[in-house]
Formats: structure tokens, C-alpha cells, sequence
């Protein structure tokens, strides 16, 4: 590991616990922190070592330029996808208020009272 990340010593003395409580006796899992034991390696396990490439993590100052401006036109079409859902909304509201107004005013029935019937209509 390129990085060695600390732990606290009490979740060290824990793993130590269950390390010497749960390992078999021939293990050597306390002394070497592994439940396996030794075995020599035969000839049906064709190991090699390889290196991989170096990895190149830096970073350019133009991949940072690119990714914040990136972040900032997705940012902008988000506002402008919400004005416009929420100004939608808004005009939908307002007509649907026009539209029951103008529907309580032709009739004699209350805004309050309006209903939807679904039953039969009679006819007068």
C-alpha cells in the first residue's frame, strides 16, 4: 500500500482479541496476524512478479480549468431548469385559478360547493 492509514489503539487491542480468540493453534495467527498456515509453493502455482506502469496522478492546471467550468454550466442550466419548472407552476396555478373563477361566476353554484358528479345527469 502506498498509504498507511492509522486505526485507534482500542480497535487494534479488539482485533487482537479476536485474533487470539477465534485463531486455531497452529496458525501462528497472533504472532504473524494471518489464520493461514505456511505452505511451501509447488510447482502448480506458476507465480511471477510484475510491475505495472507508474501511474501518473497529477493533476494539470487545465484539466482543473476544464472540470470547473464544467461544474459551472451544470450548475446554471440547473437555476434555469428550475425558474422554468418554477415559473410553469406558477402560470399553471394562475390559470387554473382563472378557470374556476369563470366556472363559479356562469353558474349558481359557490366556489366552495363545487363538485365533480359522476352519477347520471338529469335532465330537467
Amino acid at each position: 500500500m502506498k498509504t498507511v492509514y492509522p486505526i485507534k489503539p482500542y480497535h487494534f487491542a479488539y482485533y487482537k482479541k479476536m485474533l487470539d480468540a477465534f485463531s486455531a493453534d497452529k496458525s501462528f495467527a497472533p504472532e504473524n496476524g494471518n489464520y493461514r498456515k505456511e505452505r511451501k509453493a509447488s510447482t502448480e502455482h506458476n507465480l511471477k512478479l510484475l510491475k505495472s506502469a507508474p501511474v501518473s496522478e497529477a493533476v494539470t492546471d487545465d484539466e482543473v480549468d476544464s472540470a470547473q467550468s464544467t461544474s459551472l454550466a451544470m450548475i446554471i442550466l440547473f437555476c434555469i431548469s428550475m425558474f422554468l419548472v418554477l415559473g410553469l407552476t406558477v402560470y399553471v396555478c394562475i390559470l387554473h385559478d382563472q378557470v374556476k373563477q369563470s366556472e363559479g361566476a356562469g353558474s349558481s353554484k359557490r366556489l366552495e360547493d363545487d363538485k365533480v358528479d359522476h352519477g347520471v345527469m338529469a335532465v330537467p
